[in-house]
Parts: C-alpha cells; structure tokens; sequence
C-alpha cells in the first residue's frame, strides 16, 4: 500500500516541498532538514529524519499503510475533504506537517504550505486563501498571537507540545471561529490521543509511568540514530519513555523517563514546572538542569523575554505552591528568544550546555 495523490488534491497557494510530485511519482518518500528526497523504492515507505529536544537526530521507517490508516479516521473528527483547504507553518521535512500535507493530497483537500513565512505573511495566506483548517505546533501558534484575526478557520489541530492554557486562550483570538483539537503522539507512535482521550484504534497501557501504545499507527524502526528509549514488547506495544498517568477517562502527558534528573537526592521531571511557569508568564520556557557538586542538579528555568527580578520572583514562588519545591527551577535567566532546533521546540541541550559554561 503506497500513499497516493487524490484527484482533487492540488497546492491552493505556497510550497508543498514538492510532495505532490512525489505521490504521483509512486516512489518511497524521504524527509529531513532539507525536505523531500528522491531515494527511489516503490512507495511503500515513509522515512522521516526527527529530532526531539533532546538526543541526536534519529531516522525513522514506517510503512505507508501507518499513515494512511489514520487518513479516513480524520476525515471524520476532522470533517477534511475535497472542499477543504489544509494548511501548515512548518517545514515540509518534519514529521506533523508531512503528515498533514500528505493526509491532505491523500483525502483530495488543497494544501497550502506557508513554510518559510514571516508570521504576519502566513496569517494574511491563511485568510487570502481561504484555509479551512490548519495544523500547527505550540510554537508556530503562539508567533500569529496578537498580529490579527482569521475568522473563517474551521479546524484548528495542535500538536507537537503541550499547548498552555494562555496559548489556548490567544489562539481562540486569532481563529474566533475555529474548533480546537490538541493531539498526543510521537514520530514513532504517530496518533495516541486527540483531546486526552485515546485516538480511534489506539489501546493505551500506563505501566510504571510509562506510556505503552498499541495501534496500526506505529512506526516499523530506525534506520539511523535508534532511540534506546523506545521500547516495542512481545505483545507489540511501543513506548517512547514519556510519562503520564490517567484523569477521568483522559491522558495526562507529564514528561519523559530521559529527561528526569536527580535533584537532592529526589527523581524530579522538568515538564511540570516548565508548563506552569510558561502559562503563568504568558511566554515560552524551557527548564533544564545544570549539574551541582552538593545536589547532583539544579533546575534552571529560562524565560523569553525582558529581565524582570519580581515578575521571576512571583513566578518560582507561585511555582513552588503549585508543583512543590523539588521541582521548582532555583533561578530564571531570561533570553530575547529562546534557542530552538530547526523542528520549532526549544533546544534543550543547546541551553543546558551554555548555563553549564557559565555556572
């Protein structure tokens, strides 16, 4: 089974990467930091070169058949079509906005591709050209907020990160309209979950923490950089190593196994401090541990934005109350912007690095 162009499909407006050639070619298609190539085979194969925050860059293999089984289930929740017009933010080479690009030419939608605009550009395109819905990550989100408003968006999809509160609250400015839905899953795991509760074909299993994911979603392997935290068991569920736990019927992502750190003798993940203080600043941060000669680590948070001693203050001290002291960064250091890696997410070892250095 191979992806396929539908007859309807075609480019609205912007840059697909050249992925509807591809389809129509037949061929495997093969994505990285330099878009599509043409690595030939007989389109049973998705290669997509990832990168998560952490760690080196992984390629990683999944048959055509694990995408395309989840195209007609979104074309439900979604109600995507050939009336629609689908359009991304992100570079065609990673891994969400493939996937929609392709979900788009495969259900017969227009795509339109706004990679490589300034935001105010891709805000104007998305009203121009009359898009009916959009996939984005956090990130991307958060650069339209406060530059205007589409009213005609259908469908709002975030995925990619956790999406704050306050980010939430922005984007309801910009698409008024909209219906948003945020999704859960990985580049190995593709779909677990679409507003905390399991995506259609999913079965979920929390065992120690850990989230195990079983689906026709899953990826096949790696052809470079394996992951040694993803895990496949004989009974075929995959884990990634993040963390949840479940709250009335929904999943609740609260981190990842290779990002805890051992603080004062304590196993301490940096997500939920790093989410709290994000929505309670109304800004991007990332928290990171830098290593400590008495403690093992310190959390470090790092805060887009203008210094502002009492604002970081009120911040870790109302960060305290709600997350505990253990995981509550010692300090905030404030950047223009944060770092980040060609993927959109914060550069997590680029930042721990340079707050090592300096320490």
């Amino acid at each position: 089974m191979r992806l396929e162009r539908h007859r309807a499909a075609r480019l609205v407006a912007g840059d697909d990467g050249g992925l509807l050639d591809a389809l129509a070619a037949g061929r495997d298609i093969t994505a990285g930091p330099d878009g599509l190539r043409d690595t030939g085979g007989d389109g049973r194969w998705i290669r997509v070169a990832s990168g998560g925050t952490t760690g080196a860059p992984k390629v990683i293999r999944r048959s055509a058949a694990s995408w395309r089984a989840s195209f007609e289930v979104n074309a439900g929740l979604f109600d995507v079509g050939p009336g629609s017009v689908v359009a991304t933010l992100g570079h065609v080479g990673h891994s969400l906005t493939l996937y929609a690009l392709a979900e788009a030419a495969g259900l017969g939608a227009g795509l339109l591709g706004l990679q490589g605009m300034r935001p105010d550009a891709q805000l104007r395109a998305l009203g121009d050209h009359g898009a009916t819905h959009l996939w984005t990550t956090p990130t991307q989100l958060g650069l339209l907020a406060g530059r205007g408003a589409v009213p005609t968006l259908d469908r709002l999809i975030v995925g990619g990160g956790v999406l704050t509160a306050a980010q939430a609250e922005a984007a309801r400015g910009t698409f008024p309209t909209a219906r948003l839905s945020t999704f859960y899953g990985a580049s190995e795991l593709s779909f677990v979950t679409v507003d905390g509760t399991p995506f259609p074909g999913v079965e979920l299993r929390l065992r120690d923490g850990l989230i195990w994911v079983r689906s026709p979603y899953l990826f096949d392997g790696y052809d470079a950089g394996a992951d040694p935290l993803t895990r496949r068991n004989a009974d075929g569920f995959v884990t990634v190593s993040e963390l949840g736990r479940m709250e009335n019927g929904r999943l609740v992502v609260t981190g990842r196994a290779g990002r805890r750190v051992n603080v004062a003798d304590r196993l301490v993940s940096p997500e939920p401090a790093e989410q709290f203080l994000a929505d309670r600043a109304g800004a991007p941060v990332a928290v990171v541990a830098v290593p400590d000669p008495r403690r093992g680590a310190r959390l470090v948070a790092v805060r887009q934005g203008e210094a502002d001693p009492s604002l970081d203050a009120a911040l870790l001290a109302d960060c305290r109350r709600a997350v505990g002291a253990a995981g509550t960064p010692h300090r905030v250091v404030t950047v223009p912007t944060l770092p980040r890696l060609p993927s959109g997410k914060p550069d997590l070892d680029g930042l721990a690095h340079t707050l090592a250095a300096l320490a």
